[in-house]
């Protein structure tokens, strides 16, 4: 039967897999901890991007680009940890961090329409060469940096003040 199963989320999809629990695996401490470093780099990659981008300096036309794709993506990687299912056993998502990823579900903050837009404007205009990107208008492709930053900080919050995730010197430990 067990392959059976394994046969059939093969062929139906990753939500199958969801549904008899294929993708669910407790993570050890130490992949939290190196999940937690990455986690790290996500965030202050975000954040850096966001200054270079506010700051107005940006002379050349493909680095600006470049820089707001780079957003995008940084952006994309967060909200699918904080916001996003598990699609493949190696995703790392927030829920990982608790006993019950349920509990992750009923603490983290509502998702923003900003965020929402933001994840859908990273996938059809940076990563995906899609019909989407034919009639664009400037303010189409117009990110909110500050509101997004604001939002995914409101989920960072709410994650770190659940699980009790503390930062010592560049490493986060989990206790």
């Amino acid at each position: 039967m067990g392959s059976q199963l394994r046969s059939a989320a093969h062929w139906r999809g990753p939500w199958l897999a969801r549904e008899v629990g294929l993708l669910a695996r407790v993570r050890t401490a130490d992949e939290l901890q190196r999940a937690s470093q990455v986690l790290e780099y996500e965030l202050g990659m975000l954040g850096s991007l966001s200054a270079l981008l506010d700051s107005d300096t940006m002379k050349n036309a493909a680095a600006q680009n470049a820089l707001v794709e780079s957003f995008g993506i940084h952006t994309r990687v967060l909200h699918g940890f904080f916001f996003g299912d598990k699609r493949q056993p190696s995703d790392v998502v927030a829920g990982d961090f608790f006993d019950d990823p349920e509990e992750w579900r009923r603490l983290c903050p509502a998702q923003t329409e900003t965020l929402r837009r933001a994840c859908r404007m990273a996938s059809k205009q940076i990563a995906h060469f899609t019909e989407e990107r034919l009639n664009l208008t400037e303010e189409d492709k117009a990110w909110p940096f500050h509101d997004i930053v604001r939002d995914l900080s409101d989920a960072l919050m709410a994650f770190l003040g659940s699980r009790g995730i503390h930062r010592e010197g560049s490493k986060w430990r989990v206790v």
